[in-house]
């Protein structure tokens, strides 16, 4: 049978928090997932540009699934994501978690929204089922980045569940990005400043002073807001 894999971008021993990043995948598959696959390589952009920007303050890792789908009442990448959640624990007790997924992945963390172990949420391009519920604790930050242009999961979907729960205390947020689709290729510098930008602001205790889109992340963190840039 396959098995996840949880594989460390950064581990300095005494971050401030964890990230933990999380790949897409499919509706339907039980074949195996390896770390090859263009969905887990998409994530690895974005995993270096936040192990970058947090330097020894935050630990980074990525998560391979077991296998590519979301299989029904199975949830199979959200149970993988679980047992990871417990080795990351392990590893760094007590230590703040932020959850940054993409598609399925982004799916994985809106689920996840409840674990009080996981302070923020960054959901790219998430794959939003109507019928899931969403529950976060009240501590928790969100963020939802979604190409404007997507044709794969729906943006419009990502800005309601967003604008859903803003009148409540969590501070959640939405940044569309015109003429950008799924695979967020077109201006993937764009959405990696977003997700590097918020994290550091939200989860380190000396955050950095950002420009341009990481600025916008950083705001993203601290107030709810939506926009289309």
């Amino acid at each position: 049978m396959p098995r996840p894999d949880l594989r460390w971008d950064r581990a300095p021993g005494s971050p401030d928090a964890v990230v933990l990043v999380l790949h897409g995948g499919q509706e339907s598959s039980l074949r195996a997932v390896r770390w090859s696959d263009p969905a887990v390589l998409r994530m690895w952009p974005v995993a270096k540009s936040t192990a970058h920007a947090g330097g020894e303050r935050l630990a980074v890792a990525r998560l391979r699934y077991a296998v590519r789908g979301w299989n029904g009442p199975a949830a199979s990448p959200l149970v993988d994501t679980r047992a990871a959640l417990d080795d990351v624990g392990r590893r760094y007790p007590g230590r703040p978690i932020a959850l940054v997924g993409h598609s399925m992945g982004g799916r994985v963390a809106l689920a996840l929204a409840g674990d009080e172990r996981v302070r923020h949420v960054v959901g790219l391009a998430p794959w939003v089922e109507e019928g899931d519920p969403v529950r976060p604790h009240p501590g928790l930050r969100l963020l939802v980045v979604h190409g404007m242009a997507d044709r794969v999961t729906s943006p419009t979907a990502s800005r309601r569940l967003v604008e859903s729960l803003q009148p409540s205390a969590l501070v959640a947020s939405f940044v569309g990005l015109r003429a950008e689709g799924h695979a967020m290729l077109r201006r993937w510098r764009t959405w990696d400043q977003l997700t590097s930008g918020c994290l550091m602001h939200a989860l380190t205790t000396a955050p950095h002073a950002p420009a341009g889109f990481a600025a916008l992340g950083a705001r993203a963190s601290s107030e709810g807001l939506t926009t289309v840039v």
